[in-house]
């Protein structure tokens, strides 16, 4: 019987090349899950959306902080509200603008969080 891995979501919306940069994570994360990578905003919002939802979300890039990609942010929090462990990794934190950051935080997240 096959065994039933949980599924992790992948967001790099700004279509960053992650299997070159963090091979080392994508194995290990490959030897205990099963991963959906998506590199659009459109797809990501679907893979969210789902039934059952994925077990957790790995947000790669900083582009989800951008305006045009309010909706996936909105979707995010909502799921992370609802149980859902969302995490940023990877190259999020060397692109996101601190400004994006707190805003993220504070708007999206309702978090008194800031960027340090």
């Amino acid at each position: 019987m096959p065994e039933n891995k949980p599924i992790i979501l992948i967001i790099s919306v700004s279509k960053l090349q992650l299997d070159r940069i963090n091979a080392h994570l994508l194995s290990a994360l490959k030897a205990r899950a099963n991963l959906e990578e998506v590199s659009t905003a459109k797809v990501a919002m679907e893979k969210l959306s789902c039934t059952p939802p994925p077990n957790a979300v790995l947000v790669t890039d900083a582009a989800v902080t951008q305006r045009k990609h309010h909706q996936v942010l909105d979707r995010l929090a909502l799921y992370a509200k609802s149980g859902g462990i969302v995490v940023f990794a990877c190259q999020f934190s060397s692109f996101v603008r601190p400004l994006d950051m707190g805003a993220m935080f504070k708007s999206t997240w309702k978090l008194s969080w800031t960027s340090g």
